[in-house]
């Protein structure tokens, strides 16, 4: 009897484990796709604050570096 129960348990484990590890890989690959976008978007904005101190950026221009830089502190927020 207590056999049957283990083996009835396991059987329903199995399956429930192999999904969370599916999970796990694809939040694994999203987390990766997001550091790269992060990364990606810490480069744009130094070679932006770079280019800032050497000449007079259009206004336009200046709030793009703003949303990206404030879409940068979302995803670093969102990732610690």
């Amino acid at each position: 009897m207590a056999e049957t129960a283990v083996d009835i348990f396991i059987d329903k484990l199995v399956p429930l484990l192999r999904e969370e590890g599916n999970l796990l890989r694809v939040i694994h690959k999203e987390v990766t796709s997001i550091k790269d976008l992060l990364r990606s978007m810490m480069s744009f904005l130094k070679d932006a604050d770079a280019q800032a101190k050497r000449a007079n950026m259009s206004s336009g221009v200046k709030t793009w570096v703003k949303q990206i830089r404030e879409m940068a502190s979302h995803i670093e927020d969102a990732c610690h």
